[in-house]
């Protein structure tokens, strides 16, 4: 009885309520007055041509609900499609079908919020991931900017288009949403802030939570076996290496962590390419060539790299941290160099300014870091690098014992941080 007390409502609303039915109704009513009485059977006439308007005008509001309805159900099938397609790309090797879908599907206007945030999400993956189309990018950014996303969708598609440095700020959302969140990429992406940041037993922690959640997403076994070669783990890399090609031998993530390794590449007919993987891979075997001194082929890669990813400028702020945590700055700058290159985010500023402090460009470095800590970007590896560079130019005192209080307070976990704070202040 209540559902039908609902659709009554419903079709009366969408009738406009009383004034628009009546107004409906007036031009037939004018027109039957001026037909001459007959009686009886002109009164029937007149209430059964009424009657008949009113049961089209409700068969086309029918209509309508019903088709309505029908592209709702239709869009809802495309997006869950799309997001299979995504999530079954690196077994597949092609998101092609994918991409037309979401182009089929930006303009739809007939997506309920739950079906928009995971176009969102798909976008952001398929930019980030496969084919950096920035139509995909621009679509992202509207829907961070104008549609009513949920926080854990806003968050996590905020965080598939940024550099892992501008993922820090996101942290805390990403934290507030981690201790009840079944989602593998929270953890993903607090783990890449985290290890962007120097915290690596907490990078390590998030990126171990992520594969619980999805043992063989070869990205994040990818990752956190780059993590662990970075902290000097390298056995345990060479573990995640071999579960890696028990998934599937021939994937560019697979292929990218065996350079790194510096292990023989095998004989693939057809990988499974992925630019952003590749895009790793030739990063890798470029720091290998500097450690050789072999710089003409280590530019020549890193050449290689940029242009896989030559529209996803997040990717080559990371491969220019990288090289920079690597201790490789002449390999960084050829990154920063690249004709995309473009400071339009605190991380890519911080990373310039790391770039010229390790130049010996000190007071050019300051200024740069100063900008990216006034817009807010403020992690301890670019703080450390920001007081360096305040110290070395002869920067004001008391700027310099303010911001390492800051920043000993935002990070009290850090002993490095801690100790710059004493260093200051003594």
């Amino acid at each position: 009885m209540n559902e039908t007390h609902d659709i009554d409502a419903q079709v009366h609303a969408l009738l406009g309520g009383d004034k628009l039915v009546a107004a409906a109704l007036e031009p037939k009513t004018a027109q039957l007055h001026l037909a001459p009485k007959r009686g009886v059977l002109g009164d029937g006439f007149r209430a059964g041509r009424i009657a008949a308007g009113v049961i089209l005008g409700l068969l086309a509001i029918f209509s309508t609900v019903v088709l309505s309805y029908g592209l709702r159900r239709r869009a809802a099938a495309r997006t869950e499609q799309v997001a299979t397609e995504l999530a079954t790309f690196a077994a597949t090797g092609g998101a092609e079908g994918a991409s037309e879908l979401l182009d089929e599907l930006a303009a739809n206007t007939e997506l309920d919020p739950a079906h928009r945030a995971i176009v969102a999400r798909a976008e952001a993956t398929l930019y980030r991931g496969f084919n950096g189309d920035p139509a995909h990018l621009d679509r992202v950014r509207a829907a961070l900017q104008g549609s009513p996303l949920p926080e854990h969708d806003l968050v996590v598609v905020e965080g598939l288009v940024t550099s892992c440095g501008d993922r820090l700020r996101l942290l805390p959302r990403l934290a507030a949403l981690g201790a009840n969140s079944d989602d593998p990429m929270v953890p993903f992406l607090m783990g890449t802030a985290l290890a962007r940041a120097g915290s690596a037993q907490q990078a390590t922690a998030a990126f171990e939570r992520a594969l619980e959640l999805e043992p063989s997403n070869l990205e994040f076994l990818a990752t956190l076996a780059a993590h662990r070669v970075q902290v000097g783990e390298v056995d345990e890399a060479i573990e995640l290496l071999d579960v890696m090609r028990e998934v599937d031998p021939t994937s560019a993530w697979t292929l990218q962590l065996t350079a790194l390794l510096g292990q023989p590449l095998p004989e693939v007919e057809e990988p499974h390419a992925v630019p952003v993987a590749e895009a790793w891979g030739l990063v890798y075997a470029a720091a290998a060539d500097v450690a050789r001194n072999d710089l003409a082929a280590a530019q020549a890669k890193l050449t290689s790299a940029v242009e896989r990813v030559h529209t996803q400028a997040a990717f080559q702020v990371d491969f220019a941290d990288y090289l920079l945590a690597r201790g490789q700055p002449q390999a960084a700058r050829w990154i920063v160099e690249a004709q995309t290159w473009a400071d339009d985010t605190p991380s890519a500023r911080a990373t310039r300014g790391r770039l010229l402090l390790a130049q010996g460009r000190v007071a050019d470095a300051a200024t740069v870091l100063g900008e990216a800590v006034d817009a807010g970007f403020a992690d301890p590896i670019t703080g450390l690098a920001y007081l360096e560079a305040l110290g070395a130019s002869g920067g004001v005192p008391d700027t310099a014992r303010r911001f390492a209080r800051e920043l000993a307070t935002a990070w009290p976990d850090r002993p490095d941080v801690a100790a710059a704070a004493g260093i200051k202040d003594e």
